[in-house]
């Protein structure tokens, strides 16, 4: 399992993402492609039934089968069907400044609801999934709301253009952390602060000579 003590102590077991999302970026195109050559280009149609038909299995593999749920991409292909639907303007869009600031807060709450009370015991993905997706869909959906001007300042861009370093760094220096949890440093140098602003370094690194 992934929140397991054991799995904290291994330092690419984060990249399981890439085999959720690789296939994504190389069928999904694809797929498009096939339905505007055969599917009468309804794309909304195929998308909404993934979705549908991703979410049940989802739902039924968390209570099963937990771990295939979490790691494999059949479980896990609604959450991107969903950030599809939003591309292919499935759901309506408003401008009006109430509506557009309800939809961002009502998103934020959902984010911070799964950032600080799930736990170890929550089953995911499952229901519980949904908070997080639909919160980051109502957020992208939001235009011109509070919360979206506050998200397209420059330090909070610049942690997003950030975001694939930090992610993929974050994981290897926790867990190297745990593994060597022994090892007699300063506790500073073990500290979470530490290891966040390290994060940070090596993902500015990263980003600035790689990506």
């Amino acid at each position: 399992g992934y929140v397991d003590s054991q799995a904290e102590t291994q330092p690419l077991l984060h990249t399981w993402s890439r085999g959720v999302e690789e296939p994504f970026y190389i069928f999904f195109p694809i797929m498009l492609m096939l339905i505007a050559r055969y599917g009468g280009k309804k794309y909304v149609r195929y998308a909404l039934t993934l979705f549908i038909a991703s979410f049940i299995l989802c739902v039924w593999g968390t209570k099963t089968h937990p771990e295939a749920a979490f790691y494999l991409i059949p479980y896990r292909t609604w959450e991107l069907m969903l950030g599809a639907l939003i591309a292919l303007k499935f759901f309506p869009k408003t401008e009006q400044p109430l509506h557009t600031n309800i939809m961002s807060g009502t998103g934020l709450l959902l984010l911070c609801i799964s950032i600080f009370y799930f736990s170890h015991d929550t089953s995911f993905p499952g229901y519980a999934a949904l908070l997080p997706c639909v919160g980051t869909a109502l957020i992208i959906m939001s235009e011109g709301s509070f919360v979206n001007r506050v998200l397209s300042t420059k330090p909070v861009v610049w942690i997003g253009l950030l975001s694939y370093s930090l992610y993929l760094w974050h994981w290897p220096l926790f867990a190297l952390r745990n593994y060597w949890g022994n090892i007699d440093i300063p506790p500073f140098y073990k500290s979470n602060l530490f290891l966040i602003l390290l994060t940070f370094a090596f993902a500015a690194f990263s980003y600035y000579i790689v990506e």
